[in-house]
């Protein structure tokens, strides 16, 4: 997953000079009979007060650079969830995170730019998948790290970091976060295939499709499969009604956390099918006990239907397909 990034507006800043000309006086020539009456004492005025010349402020100079921030994101792709030390790795990068984001003056938009270069150079869609959910898990902990809770910077403590501010600015923490949202792809209601799902963390990884029938199966085939209009038309009229194209022209992958959706299944927790056309209704916990179960049941057996409402997914499930 990536996105188009933005480039870092750049500041310039000039300083106007003004001289003052000198301005000299003479006195009219003097004749023989003229006398020179005695030069009156001048009054003294007070100063007026005036106010001194405006001067712009710098802008606040960055502490961190880019590759500070490529070294931060390296180490959440390296996270090994369920690897030993993995909570004192994750807070460890977290703080990394944070400490970054106070001392950064990049726009979100040069920092997305950063962003989704990184993610852009990582090997497949599979792999950039795995670096968000490590991200999303990892992007908990800053907040509570600002909100001074306690267990939380014990843990940064114990994994022998210290935090190079003793208070963080709320709006950086989420110009950054903002930043990496910018990079996803965005979320609707799809058709999807479970391209993985990681038991230990609760995400999982879908690869979203667009059902095409009638009409849009027809301009299809006639698009990107070669057919004359009417052949894709004729082959379009005889699909049955279980038939469809599947349209997936996007290697992106979209990661969800089972763990905060509704789940619906043709399986039962144990593992054995329904036995009829009507979805199951799953806990988190038995949707665990089914993969345990049976694997192939959750990855490769039907496809899945994502609901979103609000931009954020609320059920993902398996619909009977006849």
């Amino acid at each position: 997953m990536a996105c188009q990034g933005q480039t870092e507006p750049v500041q310039a800043s000039a300083n106007a000079q003004t001289t003052a000309a000198a301005i000299e006086t003479t006195m009219p020539a003097d004749t023989a009979t003229a006398t020179i009456e005695p030069t009156p004492t001048e009054a003294i005025s007070e100063p007026t007060d005036t106010a001194a010349p405006a001067t712009s402020t710098p802008a606040a100079a960055s502490t961190v650079t880019i590759d500070d921030l490529l070294e931060v994101l390296e180490e959440i792709d390296a996270l090994q969830n369920g690897s030993a030390g993995i909570a004192l790795k994750q807070a460890l990068a977290a703080a990394k995170l944070l400490d970054w984001a106070e001392g950064t003056t990049m726009t979100r938009d040069g920092i997305a730019e950063v962003i989704s270069d990184y993610m852009g150079s990582l090997s497949d869609p599979e792999a950039v998948g795995a670096f968000c959910i490590n991200f999303n898990i990892v992007s908990d902990l800053p907040q509570k790290i600002i909100d001074g809770d306690a267990s939380t910077l014990g843990t940064v403590s114990s994994a022998g970091y210290t935090l190079a501010h003793s208070a963080y600015t709320q709006a950086k923490w989420e110009i950054l976060l903002s930043a990496y949202t910018k990079c996803l792809p965005g979320m609707y209601t799809s058709y999807a295939d479970l391209a993985a799902f990681d038991a230990e963390t609760g995400w999982a990884m879908f690869d979203y499709w667009d059902m095409l029938r009638g009409e849009e199966a027809a301009d299809w085939l006639v698009a990107q499969e070669g057919y004359s209009e009417a052949d894709a038309q004729e082959y379009a009229d005889n699909m049955a009604d279980s038939e469809f194209i599947e349209k997936n022209t996007n290697p992106r992958l979209r990661v969800v956390d089972m763990r905060s959706v509704s789940i619906t299944m043709m399986y039962h927790a144990d593992g054995t099918p329904v036995l009829d056309a009507v979805p199951v209704a799953l806990t988190y916990s038995e949707f665990i006990s089914l993969y345990a179960a049976n694997p192939d049941g959750v990855l490769h057996s039907y496809f899945y239907y994502i609901t979103v409402s609000g931009g954020e997914v609320t059920e993902v499930g398996q619909p009977y397909w006849p």
